[in-house]
């Protein structure tokens, strides 16, 4: 009789009594940011700019231009405010969000950014804004954190991590967007040196764990992807010197950095 009272005493005390306390306090706003989902947070503001930029500049300077609609305001005013939504507030985000919540998972490497990027987030936010009306102070603000992110992964893949051609790849488009927001992103040579050497550094080391994951490839590694690295690092150099240079010659070894990638990647 003893026995059935223990067990039965046991097992009510296991028991989860629905609308009582549990006693535990409840994580704080740093805990729960730093270890729930971040770049759902970038990708939803990401989003809404991109129809802000697609929809209210992009739509109305094309009717413009068309001669559909009449111009109100300064043109040049409105090309540049597409161009930093399109770039910083659209394709930055975006590119932010994902670094922030598979960085480490992608370099093989503890980046160990927590609550972060959340901080970051209204910072850059308030600093792209601000570059539409040519602060030099949100240009600063907005290379900053780019620097930041990739001073953070040269310092963690220098001490060691698992892929250190996405970790070069990683640090050197994140250095170029460093340098954009000092740019004239409405010029063709400044915007192909962002979208190649900026974002194009980016997707190039995302997308090869990308291709190695789903499509049953390599990855981006060995001797083949150091070669990568320097080919595409000598093309974004001769972005830079831009009009200098006949731009065959940059077409040309773009085209040679996608032999070698889609080779090395066995794609």
């Amino acid at each position: 009789m003893k026995e059935t009272d223990n067990i039965s005493n046991s097992a009510s005390s296991e028991l989860v009594t629905i609308g009582r306390p549990s006693g535990k306090q409840a994580a704080d706003w740093r805990t729960r940011a730093a270890n729930g989902p971040i770049a759902d947070k970038f990708f939803a503001l990401g989003a809404i700019f991109a129809v802000v930029g697609t929809l209210m500049f992009g739509l109305y300077l094309w009717l413009v231009l068309n001669s559909i609609l009449p111009l109100e305001g300064s043109y040049t005013a409105l090309r540049r405010a597409h161009a930093i939504i399109q770039v910083y507030l659209f394709f930055g985000l975006f590119i932010l969000g994902f670094i922030s919540q598979a960085g480490s998972k992608m370099l093989g490497a503890k980046l160990d950014f927590a609550a972060k990027p959340l901080i970051f987030l209204p910072l850059y936010i308030i600093g792209s804004l601000g570059m539409m009306f040519s602060m030099h102070w949100a240009a600063l603000l907005v290379s900053a954190i780019f620097a930041g992110y990739a001073s953070r992964i040269a310092y963690v893949c220098i001490r060691g991590c698992e892929r250190p051609i996405q970790a070069a790849l990683s640090t050197l488009g994140l250095s170029v967007l460093a340098a954009a927001p000092f740019l004239s992103v409405e010029n063709q040579y400044s915007a192909l040196l962002v979208a190649w050497g900026g974002f194009g550094s980016l997707i190039f080391a995302a997308s090869a764990q990308f291709i190695a994951a789903f499509l049953n490839g390599k990855p981006l590694q060995g001797r083949l992807g150091l070669l990568f690295v320097f080919l595409h690092a000598a093309n974004v150099l001769l972005l830079m010197l831009g009009p200098a240079l006949d731009s065959k010659h940059t077409a040309l070894l773009a085209l040679l950095e996608l032999a070698v990638y889609l080779y090395a990647t066995t794609f």
